[in-house]
């Protein structure tokens, strides 16, 4: 019996067609660059990107050129909190509501979001991904499943 068990792990496991590794409908492709994935992302129907703090994160200068398209409006504007990032940095930000987030055709809609300083990645975070009635990133085939 253990022989049997030995030559099955020492086997490699059974290739999957590469079809099975593209997204199914519902799921999100996800670039990565080894360190962090990346996701497109709609804003206020204004386009931006990415994955992974507890609120959406968006740079300064996104924000600037999202405030000067009229995407974000001074009423979206909540005022500042402090927020620690994944260094343990304390930050002092703005927040602000985002009134609609679309990725993959999924919308969440009232979505807190803190603004970073010029030129941060842009974090899709919890804040986003809790509204949903489920998520999961699938790292084999790199995508993200979104429950509604």
């Amino acid at each position: 019996m253990f022989d049997r068990l030995a030559v099955a792990l020492a086997e490699p496991p059974p290739q999957m067609a590469s079809s099975s590794l593209a997204p199914a409908d519902g799921e999100i492709a996800l670039e990565t660059d080894g360190q962090s994935y990346r996701v497109p992302v709609r804003v206020n129907d204004a386009v931006t990107v990415d994955s992974g703090a507890g609120v959406v994160v968006l740079p300064k200068d996104m924000i600037d050129d999202l405030t000067k398209s009229g995407a974000i409006q001074p009423s979206d504007l909540l005022g500042r909190d402090t927020y620690i990032t994944a260094d343990g940095r304390h930050h002092r930000g703005k927040l602000l509501m985002l009134r609609r987030i679309e990725v993959g055709g999924h919308v969440a809609t009232n979505v807190m979001a803190s603004v970073a300083p010029e030129h941060a990645e842009p974090l899709l975070g919890l804040s986003f991904l809790a509204k949903f009635k489920s998520w999961t990133l699938d790292n084999k085939r790199h995508v993200l499943i979104l429950g509604e």
